[in-house]
């Protein structure tokens, strides 16, 4: 009767706070958690959000405190963690990076890239804090990484973000990791950014000191703009209309470019750290780029998609047939099993594969390798720049007021491929914009800024429920809690198709979205995409980004007709 009672009162509270807030609570919006504790659904923690966002503008710009919002990264070997302010500042940021781990591996081990990010999740993201000079209930609001990646590291980072939430009672913002990317662009100038330390413990975290602007920008970006996302598992080109609003107008049919650079890498016997991309730009520098002689993919098609597989294939070839070893050698040798790789795929980790001691190989030997890397770089480039410039002309067929082109993700650390796009900008009369180096790989900045973004349309989800924790952490001593529970009500920003992980042996119920397009909508010169499914793999693709934004806001526009915002550009 006594718990009846607190039942019935606890409601009665939860609906007298709500009406405070000017918002109608249906009956259908107060849930009751397992232990019959009233919670309030995703939908209600939007109204209530945007109803207080336009309070606080109507109140004026100067009274409105930022808002600081968490960000956290793992979706694959980079444990990531930043705290941003709504008004463009990076207070505190850390980075724990796995390059000492997977370099013998020749790629990512998703099984040891787990249990790094484990290990790491939790200092990461207390330097963070502590660099920005907070503690967690300080925070607004956590952002964190969902999808795309490979699903084992993203379910440590989505565990210590729900820990964080539900401690807290902070709202959680689900953030896509290529929209991180094509965002960080618009963080405002100057942003500051806390102390910085640095370790090596098969990891090194790092952070800044200093106001910090990004390169050529004296404002954020505005939309809509033209974005280049270039990675080791992506290859995109999209028109940025506004957060959640994209149009494809290209992307890899087969392999990214960061893939074809690490591989190149592999094949040459080059060292792997930090990464085999850094260590063929510099080794391309000693050669000659018109040495061979490697066809450009695909020009006899008239697209902005990408194919760097072929490429691959002749430069491998050209290692075989001029420094007289099998490069193919390194796909025959004993392979085992790794699970699931980039992207999601199962497959194999090559075993490690022998480098070339620095100064201890003939000067010939190095000189056809630094010539077959300078001439794989210029093609590759060159293809890149071909499909980018036929992209910029796609754009402005159907929005003739793009000013800025965007370039973002982990190759667009390579010096060559910047000043070959700043060549190109220049002659397309497009300003190129180029996040910092350490802002272009993955990190917490970006999953911050696109979690403001998106807090701003009040994009967010409550905090799960604290019912669902039935056990203490496991002992790894990891933030991922050995729990079971059944999914929470995921509030209208889930999709039914949104590819949630069911609990394995006993651990709590955490949505990850490991294969997660950006978006459905392709630019009307693009080819049909093919609806057949052709396996089960595809088939548990999640709805895009696109598509779910469309859909949540749809939802909520009816139930907050007047909480509207600034626009976004």
């Amino acid at each position: 009767a006594i718990a009846d009672a607190m039942h019935v009162v606890t409601r009665g509270c939860i609906r007298s706070a709500v009406s405070r807030q000017g918002l109608h609570l249906p009956a259908t919006q107060l849930h009751c958690s397992a232990d019959h504790t009233p919670t309030l659904s995703s939908r209600v923690w939007q109204q209530i959000y945007l109803r207080r966002s336009k309070t606080a503008l109507s109140a004026g710009s100067n009274t409105a405190r930022p808002k600081l919002v968490l960000g956290i990264e793992s979706s694959c070997d980079d444990t990531g963690a930043a705290v941003v302010t709504s008004d463009g500042r990076v207070l505190g940021e850390a980075l724990a990076t796995q390059a000492e781990i997977h370099a013998p591996w020749g790629g990512v081990v998703p099984k040891l890239a787990m249990e790094a990010h484990q290990a790491a999740i939790d200092q990461v993201v207390d330097t963070a804090l502590s660099r920005a000079g907070i503690t967690a209930s300080d925070l607004d609001a956590v952002a964190v990484t969902i999808g795309p990646g490979l699903s084992l590291c993203l379910r440590v980072g989505v565990s210590k973000a729900r820990q964080l939430s539900r401690e807290h009672q902070l709202p959680m913002v689900h953030v896509h990791h290529m929209e991180g990317h094509a965002l960080v662009a618009r963080l405002p100038t100057p942003s500051t950014s806390a102390g910085s330390t640095s370790c090596t413990s098969q990891e090194q975290e790092t952070a800044s000191t200093s106001h910090h602007s990004m390169q050529g920008l004296p404002a954020a970006v505005p939309f809509p703009f033209l974005c280049l996302l270039v990675s080791g598992g992506h290859n995109l080109l999209v028109l940025v209309q506004g957060v959640g609003r994209y149009v494809q107008l290209g992307s890899t049919l087969d392999d990214a470019l960061g893939e074809a650079y690490d591989k190149i890498a592999r094949l040459l016997g080059l060292e792997l750290k930090p990464n085999g991309g850094a260590a063929l730009e510099v080794l391309a520098r000693e050669g000659d780029p018109q040495a061979f002689k490697f066809a450009i993919p695909m020009r006899k098609y008239g697209n902005c998609d990408f194919s760097y597989a072929g490429l691959k294939t002749s430069v491998r070839l050209a290692i075989e047939q001029n420094l007289g070893t099998k490069a193919s050698a390194a796909s025959s040798q004993q392979q085992q099993p790794a699970g699931e790789l980039q992207g999601g795929e199962v497959g194999v980790v090559e075993q490690p594969l022998p480098a070339s001691p620095s100064g201890q190989e003939d000067a010939a030997v190095r000189k056809v390798k630094a010539d077959i890397a300078a001439s794989f770089q210029y093609v590759a480039c060159k293809h890149l720049t071909e499909r980018l410039k036929r992209a910029i002309t796609w754009t402005r067929e159907v929005q003739p007021d793009v000013r800025h082109l965007v370039v973002a993700g982990g190759v667009a650390c390579n010096q060559y491929i910047r000043g070959q796009l700043a060549e190109l900008s220049a002659a397309q009369g497009l300003e190129l914009v180029l996040p910092p180096p350490r802002w272009c790989t993955d990190n917490g900045v970006m999953i911050a800024w696109a979690g403001l973004e998106r807090m701003q349309l009040g994009l967010i989800e409550a905090p799960p429920p604290s019912s669902e924790l039935t056990a203490s952490s496991s002992d790894s001593g990891s933030s991922s809690p050995d729990v079971r529970a059944t999914p929470p009500d995921m509030g209208p920003s889930t999709s039914s198709t949104g590819g949630a992980a069911e609990g394995e042996r006993g651990e709590e119920w955490i949505e990850l979205r490991p294969r997660w397009p950006l978006t459905s909508e392709r630019h009307p010169r693009c080819a049909p995409e093919q609806n057949h499914l052709k396996s089960a793999r595809k088939a548990r693709v999640c709805a895009s980004l696109t598509d779910m934004t469309r859909e949540a806001l749809a939802q909520a526009a009816p139930a907050a007709p007047a909480a509207a915002v600034p626009s976004s550009s």
